[in-house]
């Protein structure tokens, strides 16, 4: 994508969604292999960081993989879904619980949130800032993610100002009606990984 193969770059992405991505996901969510190590709840976070960074550089080259189908059924909401209804104490990870919320950001913004799952969820955790990583329409602010006793006017405002600078503007779902910059680019992917990879160091 940086030097503009996007020959290639849709290659890899077919090859990972049609290769490796296939045997991830069960029907009912669960990342099998993730689910087996020690600190699963950490491993599904990080694993869908990967899954979520390559569907949204798909929406670059048109592509959308969004709703991509293992072959036992799963999906990358699906895992999103089985991931965030686990609680990290049973796995002795109380602290990892910081690396899902940038996910279920991403479940929002991409899929919508009819019933509030995903509102429900981050309005549980300390910080505002999960979500503005995805936010790149604009239609995320931290009044609609958290309830008003948690939001600040000064909150609200940083989060329309990164919406704003990711190329905020428009509806979500699709990034035919509104394209990112290269660094609004780089954020997604930095912002996939970050509370991932803090963990590691």
């Amino acid at each position: 994508m940086l030097i503009n193969d996007t020959v290639n770059a849709k290659a890899s992405l077919e090859n990972y969604f049609n290769g490796i991505f296939q045997g991830q996901i069960d029907a009912n969510g669960e990342q099998p292999e993730e689910a087996a190590r020690t600190h699963p709840y950490h491993y599904r976070a990080y694993n869908l960081g990967a899954a979520i960074t390559n569907a949204r550089i798909g929406d670059y080259l048109g592509l959308n993989y969004w709703n991509k189908t293992t072959k036992a059924g799963g999906t990358i909401q699906k895992a999103i879904d089985y991931a965030m209804a686990q609680d990290p104490a049973t796995s002795h990870e109380p602290g990892a619980l910081d690396e899902m919320w940038q996910i279920v950001a991403c479940a929002a913004t991409v899929f919508g949130d009819p019933d509030g799952k995903y509102k429900q969820f981050l309005s549980t955790v300390p910080v505002t800032e999960a979500f503005m990583a995805w936010d790149y329409h604009g239609t995320i602010t931290a009044s609609t993610i958290l309830p008003t006793s948690t939001t600040t006017s000064g909150i609200s405002a940083k989060a329309t100002e990164t919406s704003k600078k990711l190329g905020g503007g428009g509806t979500g779902g699709s990034m035919e009606s509104a394209r990112l910059p290269l660094g609004g680019l780089m954020a997604v992917v930095l912002g996939a990984f970050g509370l991932a990879a803090a963990s590691l160091i």
